[in-house]
């Protein structure tokens, strides 16, 4: 499976080609990435993301001061935005 990749230097965090309720375990097998100071998330890998890839989002967003910068969003994953109503929380 797939890792989760930081880059502290540039705030970035990019997502694995699958980021759902099944995987979310895995990726987060480290609770401190949840801690990190995430500035850019890139979406360019995922081929498959459900809700669980907002809650991430969210959590993020609640770790920076900053807008949060979302590179590639899926499709999908930006209709949950629209439909929870968080496009503002996201900074979006």
């Amino acid at each position: 499976m797939a890792e989760l990749t930081w880059s502290e230097t540039r705030g970035l965090m990019t997502l694995p080609v699958e980021v759902t309720l099944q995987t979310l375990p895995q990726l987060l097998k480290s609770k401190a990435v949840l801690k990190h100071q995430v500035l850019e998330v890139d979406f360019s890998d995922v081929k498959l993301v459900d809700s669980a890839a907002l809650a991430l989002l969210l959590v993020w967003s609640g770790n920076t001061a900053t807008a949060l910068k979302v590179i590639n969003m899926p499709a999908e994953l930006h209709t949950l935005t629209v439909l929870y109503d968080l496009e503002t929380v996201l900074g979006l």
